[in-house]
């Protein structure tokens, strides 16, 4: 109310104004031309005030120009046709002259107005876009909210009939639900729930669910950003309906996953726990006939198969458990300071053979003596990767242990001139249960795995690459990386 006083104000001092100059100061200013410095005026007005403020402009300018302009002067009354004529054309150009530029003026208005609304959607939606979580989602709506209509309010997911946040009264409870099943608005300036105080409950849902709802804490005045609200709401159901069905759709990957991962680890373990079993229970009654216990070969050979049987499954056993301590989070690395030789010594001791044949080679930089790590974990991890690389490969292989340091780590190379990996299989070969079509038969597919759990606990890397000559794979490589300092 005391913007539109101010504004007619505004314009009756103007023409007081223009009035007092086209009869003052413009002496020998003829009453033709005053018409058209009020029509200026006019003009000028309609960018500021709204449309009834020109027409009364239009108006007061009319008979200020009659009464103190057109002859007779000082009267209402004109005795020229032509003057009639030119009044009345002049009381309608400047109500059409007022009023067009008042609507240009609007539009010009709705246009920055619409600009800056649809700015604010943009960055909504990008900010939207970029939430990973729901919580990420209620708070960056949140804050612009407040940025943008200057109101509090709270987000309120239901699913299952539970509410998010718990911390609400039963009065809150019961107002929040209602909306929730009845999808309308409630609470202040509305018809409905109207108890709910200076709060008001809007609902968030999308085509295809229900979400929650939005809860306006503070005096909520938005007028004509009304439209604009309601979009932001749209919005903010839309990208939590979105991550609803994420987690959703993660929870179905985790099952099917889990299921996966269950039928892989019966179908290895039990095989993997057949053989072993098989061959101690044949040697055991073996060993119970007196007439083959009696031959000291034939003994010594039951012995050494039971010795590999029994081998077999603690190292099963070993894997499984050490793949538990992983998942649980309980491995935690004893980190001291070890000598180098001695680590790879009590490693490559488990392979005598080999070292006799001389398939397994060492080289460690002179710079490289004592180093800071877990002495039991990297002592498991070589031994899975040598292990792995005898085991999958024919009687050829040969393998070169490499020890080095660069500026910040402990580099451990593993090569060999095996057969090497498919391509597509290097990135998998790490993960549980993993083990490739054309492997051999055995294996649980935990070695690897347990291998970068114990190296990720040390904060290192292991990567596996093949090894080409001319185009051909000629061998695997592992490369371990653990940081000098922990």
């Amino acid at each position: 109310m005391k913007s539109k006083l101010k504004e007619y104000i505004i314009a009756t001092l103007s023409i007081i104004i223009v009035g007092l100059i086209c009869n003052f100061v413009i002496v020998n200013l003829s009453y033709q031309s005053v018409s058209l410095l009020f029509i200026f005026n006019i003009s000028i007005l309609s960018i500021f005030v709204k449309t009834d403020v020109i027409l009364y402009s239009a108006f007061l300018s009319s008979i200020s120009w009659n009464y103190f302009f057109i002859p007779p002067l000082y009267t209402f009354y004109i005795d020229k046709t032509e003057d009639i004529l030119m009044f009345a054309t002049y009381f309608i150009i400047a109500i059409i002259t007022g009023i067009l530029n008042s609507k240009i003026r609007q539009s010009q208005l709705l246009a920055v107005e619409q600009e800056k609304n649809t700015q604010v959607l943009f960055e909504h939606t990008k900010n939207l876009s970029s939430s990973n979580t729901k919580d990420e989602i209620i708070n960056s709506s949140i804050k612009k909210l407040k940025e943008f209509f200057n109101i509090d309010s709270n987000i309120y997911i239901i699913d299952n009939e539970k509410i998010s946040d718990k911390n609400i009264n039963p009065k809150e409870y019961a107002i929040i639900s209602w909306v929730f099943d009845n999808q309308e608005k409630a609470g202040k300036s509305t018809k409905i729930l109207q108890d709910a105080g200076e709060k008001l409950y809007y609902p968030l849902y999308t085509n295809h669910t229900k979400i929650g709802v939005i809860e306006i804490q503070n005096n909520f005045d938005i007028k004509n950003k009304e439209e604009l609200f309601q979009t932001f709401v749209y919005q903010i159901s839309s990208a939590l309906e979105r991550e609803i069905l994420n987690e959703k759709a993660q929870q179905v990957r985790l099952i099917n996953e889990s299921e996966r991962l269950y039928s892989t680890l019966f179908n290895s373990i039990s095989h993997e726990l057949k053989i072993p079993i098989s061959v101690l229970k044949a040697g055991i009654e073996s060993l119970k006939d007196q007439n083959i216990s009696k031959d000291q070969d034939i003994r010594e050979l039951l012995i050494n198969e039971i010795d590999t049987a029994t081998e077999r499954l603690n190292n099963l056993v070993s894997n499984l458990l050490d793949m538990s301590r992983l998942e649980s989070g309980l491995i935690m690395p004893n980190i001291d300071w070890h000598d180098i030789n001695d680590l790879l010594s009590n490693v490559l001791k488990n392979f005598k053979t080999e070292l006799q044949d001389k398939k397994i080679s060492l080289e460690i930089d002179d710079n490289v003596d004592i180093v800071k790590l877990d002495f039991g974990l990297i002592d498991q991890a070589l031994f899975n990767i040598i292990h792995n690389a005898i085991i999958y490969n024919d009687e050829s292989i040969k393998i070169k242990i490499t020890v080095k340091k660069d500026a910040n780590n402990l580099i451990i190379s593993i090569k060999d001139n095996g057969k090497g990996i498919g391509e597509q299989y290097l990135e998998k070969i790490f993960d549980k249960f993993y083990r490739i079509n054309s492997s051999i038969t055995g294996g649980s597919g935990l070695g690897l795995s347990i291998v970068k759990g114990f190296i990720l606990a040390h904060q290192g890397s292991i990567d596996a690459q093949n090894i080409y000559f001319n185009n051909q794979i000629v061998g695997l490589e592992f490369i371990i990386s653990l940081p000098m300092i922990i």
